[in-house]
């Protein structure tokens, strides 16, 4: 395995922990300053995801990964409206934190339904701009929906989560560990170390919405634990797929190529290893200008013996591949 992409390393886990550290730090100087940092850390990933699938469409034959990429800009764009929208934030007249609570909501049924559909669509023609216009309708509904009043209240000031909000955050994380068994179902499509990056993530996303289950107040520590676990979910996913196209990205097509490409490497390793240890002398030629001339391309051993000790009978026994 290239010894530069692991699923995680020892210098990974410290630099992870000093950071969750320093964000804990930052939180109890300003809630507000910790949960933008972290809501905007995976939307730059949820966006680079987007970008890095979108002009590799046309090499990624696995389309999970171009499906994810689609969805993941769409949900970066709701996060974004999330933590702008975030009480306290000032950056909307709005003084209720009903609003981000609910375009959360929307995001991670969004990234949930995602998960759950990529495995069937593997191995089905994905037209890229049609799903990206179809993401766009869903996200206008879905927003339409909140900001008209329409969308079910999810947050009440004063009093708390309200009964939507929490069944819904149990039922995302049942689409999750749906999505999560049809993963490992279709887990020969993948490159192991992609698989283990990505059922990571899957699974601190629900360790994500069951936290989110259980604050009262919207600077609550259970908040705050519900986005560290957001943050390295998304590191994960920014794992297994970002880097990994920078990296390896042969891993991102799909695995019937990459087993196709080294089949036909061990069959040219051994096509080599028998034309090196024939008994009979074989010399390969090119041709050139209408075969008045001809170069070299490749010897045997056999032929190189032939020729240091019978060079005058060289004829007879090499046979010429034209």
């Amino acid at each position: 395995m290239n010894s530069e992409l692991k699923t995680i390393s020892l210098s990974e886990i410290m630099i992870i922990l000093i950071f969750m550290a320093a964000l804990h730090i930052m939180s109890g100087y300003s809630f507000l300053l910790f949960h933008s940092i972290a809501e905007i850390f995976s939307i730059v990933i949820a966006t680079s995801l987007f970008f890095v699938t979108w002009f590799s469409k046309k090499t990624i034959k696995n389309n999970y990964f171009l499906l994810l990429g689609i969805a993941y800009l769409f949900i970066a764009g709701i996060d974004l409206l999330h933590t702008l929208l975030y009480k306290g934030m000032g950056v909307f007249p709005t003084q209720s934190h009903n609003l981000s609570t609910q375009l959360w909501i929307v995001a991670r049924y969004m990234e949930a339904a995602t998960l759950l559909i990529a495995p069937f669509i593997i191995r089905r023609k994905l037209k890229a701009s049609s799903m990206l216009i179809v993401y766009g309708i869903i996200t206008t509904i879905l927003l339409i929906l909140v900001f008209k009043g329409i969308f079910p209240v999810c947050y009440v000031d004063g009093v708390g989560l309200t009964a939507f909000k929490k069944i819904s955050e149990y039922v995302i994380s049942v689409m999750l560990l749906a999505s999560l068994s049809m993963l490992w179902k279709h887990s020969n499509q993948f490159e192991p170390l992609i698989l283990n990056m990505l059922s990571v993530s899957i699974v601190l996303t629900i360790f994500a919405e069951l936290t989110f289950t259980l604050y009262v107040g919207i600077y609550g520590f259970s908040n705050l634990i519900g986005h560290l676990f957001k943050l390295l979910s998304f590191y994960f996913i920014f794992k297994a797929i970002i880097v990994t196209a920078l990296v390896r990205p042969n891993d991102l097509f799909s695995k019937d190529l990459v087993l196709k490409e080294s089949m036909l490497k061990e069959e040219k390793e051994r096509y080599q290893e028998l034309f090196k240890n024939m008994s009979n002398g074989v010399v390969v030629i090119e041709t050139r200008d209408n075969g008045q001339s001809f170069i070299f391309k490749d010897i045997n051993l056999a032929a190189e013996q032939i020729c240091h000790k019978e060079a005058i009978k060289l004829a007879p026994y090499i046979s010429i591949l034209i």
